[in-house]
């Protein structure tokens, strides 16, 4: 069940309501049952087989400690997963599965620097962090000790949570509810009606980026209120990218996550073990191929990692050539940022070469079907508010207000989403995952 559905709001309070009257020792068993069943409403043959496999990689770390080869065999895994349907075309890959491998990939290398026999690590613990359900479909990518930390120190029933969770939530289902629908439709008339040489073209690639952007950090939010609700902090793992001033500040505001857990785990290593031998350029290149293949094993993603890789070590280049030119550096910085955000807007798409080459004509009035004002409006409201962001230096900022202020606040939005909820029930079943889930 998508995170904006009916049955996953039922699925939810009925998890809160278990997980406050449950003792501290059995909370976090709720959280796996409520992982599960959320799960297996999308795939029950996956549910069982994803958290069997789980189990069995626990024992295996436990009994033989052979980190080497089960990072080996964990990547093995995880490319077969993810371009299982080229094998086998009627099976589709698990859902959410580069979030489950990359927090179970983290963990094993953690445990192997670590150069320790000693694994501690609870079952429940290990159990619930690949598979935690609200960061399976748009992340964030936790890190094994600050998770396993929250769920021995931080994990705690209250008040102040739930409204806090409860607000974030909000704020990302509105977001998601109001803004998705009409970029969908405006990007895919764009794309379908304007060739590349025309400037509306290239707008819908900015848009379609802007899609990714809401879809992805709308999931995000709600992922993030959802755990608070349960006493657990998730990272941020996006912000508004059209502030980026380089493609290196276009990183850390995109799926920043997944960008830290390459730094940390691919590049940092491979500069520190082959940074005399190989170039830091083409480190930095082979590390983005392989996020683009973190999204999905094809050629458009492969093509979409190299261009993001290029630019940002164009960047790397120029900060060194211009070190003593600030402002002309801060302008090439602020221009392959937008090169950045329309060629990734055309990179996402699968089809971007026959886009690139197919002739199309708009069709009179054809947007003139649509009512854009609501949109645009909503659109503004949202630049408002994330310039307050920006400016405040704090996503959630509207966390510091007085706890009276937040609980209205809370009432509000929480009247709003019943009343959506109410609206959209017949349509409940129609509802898509986000992009990055589909991955």
């Amino acid at each position: 069940m998508s995170y904006n559905s009916p049955l996953f709001f039922l699925l939810i309070l009925f998890s809160i309501i278990i997980f406050l009257i449950s003792p501290p020792r059995f909370r976090v068993w709720v959280l796996l049952l409520s992982s599960a069943v959320w799960y297996y409403t999308w795939s029950p043959w996956w549910c069982v087989l994803l958290f069997t496999y789980t189990a069995v990689l626990y024992f295996l770390i436990k009994w033989t400690k052979r980190y080497t080869a089960l990072i080996f065999f964990n990547i093995v895994l995880f490319v077969f997963l993810k371009s299982i349907n080229r094998f086998f075309p009627n099976v589709a890959s698990p859902n959410g599965i580069s979030f489950y491998f990359f927090s179970i990939l983290g963990l094993l290398i953690d445990q192997k620097r670590s150069r320790t026999d000693n694994f501690n690590i609870r079952f429940d613990y290990f159990m619930l962090f690949p598979g935690y359900f609200v960061t399976l479909l748009a992340g964030p990518i936790m890190r094994a000790k600050v998770f396993f930390e929250q769920l021995q120190f931080t994990q705690k029933a209250s008040f102040n949570n739930i409204v806090d969770g409860a607000i974030v939530f909000f704020v990302g289902f509105f977001k998601l509810q109001v803004l998705i629908a009409p970029l969908v439709q405006i990007t895919t008339q764009l794309f379908a009606s304007y060739r590349a040489d025309h400037f509306y073209f290239w707008l819908a690639c900015f848009l379609s980026t802007f899609r990714a952007y809401i879809e992805f950090s709308s999931y995000c939010d709600m992922g993030r209120g959802v755990s608070r609700c349960f006493g657990i902090n998730l990272n941020i793992n996006f912000k508004a990218f059209y502030y980026a001033k380089s493609p290196i500040d276009f990183w850390n505001r995109w799926n920043i996550t997944i960008g830290e857990w390459l730094r940390d785990y691919l590049s940092f290593p491979l500069m520190l073990k082959f940074g005399k031998q190989i170039n830091q350029s083409v480190l930095i290149i082979l590390s983005f191929v392989i996020l683009g293949l973190w999204h999905g094993i094809s050629l458009n993603w492969a093509l979409f990692g190299l261009f993001n890789g290029i630019l940002v070590s164009c960047f790397y280049f120029l900060s060194r050539s211009l070190a003593q030119k600030p402002k002309m550096l801060g302008l090439f910085g602020y221009i392959l940022a937008w090169v950045i955000f329309l060629g990734n807007g055309l990179f996402s798409k699968t089809n971007f070469i026959q886009l690139l080459s197919l002739k199309r004509s708009l069709e009179p009035g054809l947007m003139a079907q649509y009512s854009l004002l609501p949109w645009v409006i909503c659109f503004f409201i949202l630049l408002i508010f994330e310039f307050f962001q920006e400016k405040m230096k704090n996503v959630d900022f509207y966390l510091t207000w007085p706890n009276a202020l937040k609980s209205f606040v809370a009432i509000v939005l929480l009247s709003l989403f019943l009343y959506q909820m109410t609206m959209q029930i017949s349509d409940a079943p129609n509802i898509l995952p986000p992009l990055y889930f589909r991955f």
